[in-house]
């Protein structure tokens, strides 16, 4: 249960000094809770980096990540090129299939005017 206090301040003096020392609360809670993590992280970071086992186990490690990423933007790009190219070739066989239905269409029109002749 949280019980909230009303206080009515007599002067702004009162006023400025609670303010100063909220934010001051705060800004001090904050430093604690992101300096905990950094104390403990960074060295821990260099303490492991000086490890040469540790530092090969992870370049190994993100070669290895770097190897299946590459391998699956290839399959990607195969995928693509093939789906590319059967557009491609569906479109070609449709202006070979026009291009036939013109010359068609073109050669018995010509019969045509040559009956009327």
């Amino acid at each position: 249960m949280c019980h909230v206090h009303v206080c009515i301040f007599n002067n702004s003096a009162q006023l400025k000094v609670l303010a100063i020392t909220a934010s001051n609360t705060w800004g001090l809670a904050l430093l604690v809770l992101l300096l905990g993590y950094g104390l403990v992280e960074v060295p821990r970071l260099c303490w492991n980096m000086s490890k040469q086992g540790y530092s090969l186990s992870r370049t190994y490690f993100k070669i290895a990540k770097m190897s299946l990423e590459r391998i699956e933007a290839e399959e990607a790009l195969e995928d693509a090129l093939s789906v590319s190219f059967n557009v491609l070739y569906i479109l070609i066989a449709m202006v070979n299939f026009a291009s036939s239905a013109l010359t068609l269409l073109v050669g018995q029109q010509e019969g045509h005017l040559a009956c009327k002749i």
